[in-house]
């Protein structure tokens, strides 16, 4: 641990851990898989690296940015990593595992736009500061900047939508007006015609009375 304080002797750096360390907690705290690691010492730094160790937490920071980046079954867990008990915090799984998951993680990170050039396994697994801290940041962003894009998605549909029914009601009432006029205006043409028509048929009746006068 020594050494990493030493490796973060930047004061922003320490920071970045600690806001990083919340994060996880935070985030990935309620996952069952994850008992056997969380919740990470947040003024540890060393307990963020260590946490990073197997790729676990790294693959599982990608599915919050999307569940489907990420299938659960490809990730390799510690048997019995549910348990939050004191002997399974110690858990370990295969450096061979360890590798798989953490090229999981670094190749789909790449995939979803984080910049992971010169980025391996070994890297993390050595806990190199600058990597694993510039990893970690890039996933989180990643994650929201989706969720402020299906906020604002969100916010434009249901404007849209609102601006689309008033539009429907204005244009519905608008036909109907238009509908009474046009029954109106024929009812007229037709009782003009009517009383045109009945004027040039209709004969005056002869007074029998006046005749025969």
């Amino acid at each position: 641990e020594d050494e990493i304080l030493r490796g973060l002797e930047n004061h922003d750096a320490l920071d970045e851990v600690r806001a990083y360390t919340r994060w996880i907690n935070r985030q990935l705290g309620s996952d069952e898989k994850l008992q056997y690691l969380l919740p990470l010492d947040v003024d540890s730094p060393d307990s963020f690296f260590v946490g990073l160790n197997d790729g676990v937490i790294l693959c599982k920071m990608i599915q919050k940015v999307s569940k489907d980046l990420i299938d659960s079954r490809a990730i390799n867990f510690p048997k019995n990593s549910n348990s939050n008990s004191t002997t399974n915090k110690s858990q370990s799984i295969s450096i061979f595992k360890k590798v798989e998951n953490l090229n999981l993680a670094i190749n789909t990170a790449a995939s979803i736009g984080c910049q992971t050039v010169n980025q391996d396994a070994t890297f993390i697994m050595e806990k190199n500061e600058t990597l694993c801290l510039g990893l970690v940041w890039q996933i989180i962003r990643e994650g929201l900047y989706k969720q402020i894009t299906s906020n604002i998605q969100t916010t434009k549909s249901q404007h849209i939508m609102k601006l689309s029914k008033e539009g429907e009601n204005k244009e519905g009432e608008e036909n109907k007006e238009n509908v009474n006029e046009s029954t109106e205006q024929k009812q007229a043409e037709g009782n003009m015609e009517d009383a045109a028509s009945g004027d040039n048929s209709k004969k005056p009746e002869v007074n029998n009375e006046m005749d025969l006068d």
